[in-house]
């Protein structure tokens, strides 16, 4: 005995054709756009204000750069050979990954 499983399967009329009374009234053929709808979270303004935030801060801080510099110049910036080595460490596997 052979059962076919697909047999109940098939369109309905009601699914062929939509009726006039279960169509959409809003939509692209009756002259309106449906709108979409975006809901965000309370977390997103305090993201956007802290993005502002960031925005605000100089990418080079002068004050810092000032500093140095000026040590510099008076030959009171000391760098010992170990930071030297980390540095150049440091900056070779940076350069390779």
């Amino acid at each position: 005995m052979r059962i076919d499983l697909n047999s109940g399967i098939g369109q309905t009329p009601q699914a062929a054709e939509p009726s006039k009374s279960s169509r959409s009234s809003t939509g692209p053929g009756n002259g309106e756009m449906a709108s979409d709808v975006t809901k965000l979270s309370p977390d997103y303004r305090k993201v956007q204000a802290l993005a502002a935030a960031i925005g605000e801060l100089p990418e080079i801080r002068q004050d810092k750069v000032a500093a140095l510099a000026e040590s510099i110049r008076n030959g009171t910036y000391v760098v010992s050979a170990e930071q030297t080595a980390e540095a150049l460490v440091s900056h070779m596997t940076e350069a390779a990954a």
